[in-house]
């Protein structure tokens, strides 16, 4: 029986729940060491000096080094791989055991990782097989020849033996193990899970488009049965009683005959609020209806951009603007909150997102939630971002190496003159659920989102009850603000 030592950053990591979850039905022992990154979780918040000050790395070193793990594992995004890399670095100095990286990251860019000395073994795909059969090397039952998706080291040389089959029957394993997590996580407010591996679709700028490559699409997409997902949430029902569940499938929609299913059981049996994910071209009335019935309080789509020529050409994706905006409608017909991802892209400048503003403010989904176009490694979207001279061959570099000013929330890989700009449209998206109709059309076309903080001045003066109070902001009906007025040409 080996023991493992795995490093968690901010909150739960689906990867190593799984993942240990497999280690422990295999006899194996596994210990989390959390560092709980209140001010640098690597993806809301990044104030990396108040954390350290906080939450220094010395403390979790000697948490791993008195584990007296055999092997010691990271599950890495792109975000967290410094945090981890560092972690690693340090850890050699005061231990002397095997340092094995997975993850997304991992799989994107293995041969970055393999190069840096304090990480010995680079876990790529799938990664319960994988790590098993890396224990069996490392206890010397079996011969580092007939290693699979793991990039090694042996004699200065790298080494990767191709890849193992996937596991086909999900069942086969066992659900999520929340118990590493227990500690640092309220489970009682939510419970995240997954129904099934992999995306339907392969866009541009999603990392889920890279195990799509690597094991091709058809055979990466894999689903649990209804039972054992009802099975799994019986027992977190029992243990956690959360206040609602959230399905981080990449599309929760995409089978309506295991969705009808789904719903009839997870209403009689578990009755929990839940969200979950859909697509558009995934979801009609009828199954949007059923989720709404089945207990589901929030569906997130994807819309990333307004113009369907950069969606399908750009972003490959093969929904229409119309198409969403019969999901959002339909949503509203059934009483189901929806909530619409939109991503700034470098190459969409203001006219576009001016068409994206009319849209939301006719539409009016209940929530926009908007992100800055991040490059992650090895997405398509980076060769078309080199070729428009959006990034350069150094700029490609950093990413691989999860190098990044910015996060996907706060700015992303945009230029500080487009930041400026799309920030001023991320105020007005948001306005569309706050102001009437006519009075965002009137900011549209006098450009007032360029002056926003005379907007938000309005706003609040609103909001306290002044004179523009009771009216749904209807400028045109206070005298005084005549100046404001959407009759004006």
């Amino acid at each position: 029986m080996a023991r493992i030592t795995v490093l968690g950053l901010g909150g739960e990591n689906m990867g190593i729940s799984h993942l240990s979850s497999y280690l422990q039905t295999k006899g194996h022992n596994v210990t989390l060491v959390f560092d709980p990154a209140i001010f640098a979780d690597k993806q809301l918040l990044n104030f990396e000096k108040i954390n350290k000050l906080l939450f220094p790395n010395k403390k979790l070193i000697k948490k791993v080094v008195d584990s007296k793990p055999d092997i010691i594992g990271f599950s890495v995004f792109t975000n967290n791989y410094q945090w981890a890399l560092n972690l690693s670095i340090e850890l050699k100095k005061h231990i002397n055991v095997p340092i094995v990286f997975g993850g997304i990251h991992a799989t994107s860019v293995p041969g970055v990782l393999i190069k840096e000395d304090s990480i010995d073994y680079v876990v790529i795909g799938e990664g319960e097989i994988a790590f098993l059969e890396l224990l069996k090397v490392i206890e010397k039952k079996e011969d580092i020849k007939n290693l699979k998706n793991t990039f090694h080291k042996r004699d200065g040389e790298v080494y990767f033996n191709g890849l193992y089959p996937l596991i086909q029957n999900l069942d086969d394993l066992q659900s999520f193990n929340k118990t590493l997590f227990e500690p640092y996580i309220p489970f009682t407010e939510g419970y995240f899970t997954m129904t099934s591996r992999g995306c339907p679709y392969s866009c541009t700028f999603c990392s889920s488009s890279l195990p799509n490559k690597l094991y091709s699409k058809d055979k990466f997409l894999r689903r649990r049965s209804v039972e054992h997902v009802i099975d799994e949430l019986k027992i977190a029902r029992k243990k956690f009683n959360p206040k609602f569940i959230f399905f981080l499938d990449d599309v929760f929609t995409m089978n309506e005959v295991w969705l009808r299913k789904f719903c009839n059981i997870y209403k009689h049996e578990i009755n929990i609020p839940f969200r979950c994910m859909a697509h558009a071209k995934l979801s009609s009335e009828e199954m949007l209806l059923m989720l709404k019935n089945a207990g589901c309080q929030h569906v997130q789509i994807g819309m990333q951009t307004y113009d369907d020529n950069n969606r399908r050409h750009i972003l490959r994706r093969p929904e229409t603007t119309d198409e969403i905006k019969r999901i959002i409608l339909i949503c509203k017909k059934v009483s189901l909150h929806c909530s619409v991802d939109y991503i700034f892209f470098p190459w969409e400048g203001e006219n576009m997102q001016i068409s994206a503003a009319r849209f939301f403010n006719q539409v009016r989904p209940d929530k926009i939630a908007t992100f800055y176009l991040s490059y992650l490694p090895k997405t398509e979207i980076i060769q078309y971002a080199k070729k428009h001279g959006f990034i350069d061959e150094e700029k490609e570099g950093f990413i691989n190496a999860g190098i990044s000013e910015n996060l996907y929330h706060s700015g992303g890989d945009i230029s500080k003159q487009q930041l400026k700009l799309f920030k001023q449209f991320d105020v007005l998206f948001q306005l569309t659920n706050v102001l009437s109709k006519r009075n965002v059309d009137f900011i549209i076309r006098r450009k007032l989102y360029k002056v926003f903080k005379i907007i938000v001045f309005l706003i609040i003066f609103y909001l306290i009850g002044g004179p523009i109070s009771n009216c749904e902001i209807k400028l045109v009906d206070v005298p005084e603000m005549k100046y404001l007025s959407t009759d004006v040409d």
